[in-house]
């Protein structure tokens, strides 16, 4: 990965550190930029509540995910060894 690769990633987050943005529209800058950094089909955002995750935004990912939860326990690459 070049140096303007990252650069261009990331200046757009930094920048927006000083804007007052609606969660999900900073979750979705933030997925944005990851898929510039390493290139991908889909990116989510996940929370752990309890033996849940449960999205917090998606990118490339119908937009229902969002309303889903996810057993960890149903999901062996979540499970600690």
């Amino acid at each position: 990965m070049t140096s303007t690769v990252l650069l261009t990633a990331l200046l757009p987050l930094v920048t927006d550190l000083a804007r007052e943005l609606p969660e999900q529209e900073r979750f979705r800058r933030l997925l944005q930029s990851l898929r510039l950094v390493l290139p991908c089909d889909a990116v989510a955002l996940l929370r752990l509540e309890g033996e849940h995750l449960q999205p917090l935004a998606v990118d490339g990912l119908a937009i229902d995910t969002l309303g889903r939860r996810f057993k960890v326990a149903d999901h062996p690459a979540c499970r600690s060894s």
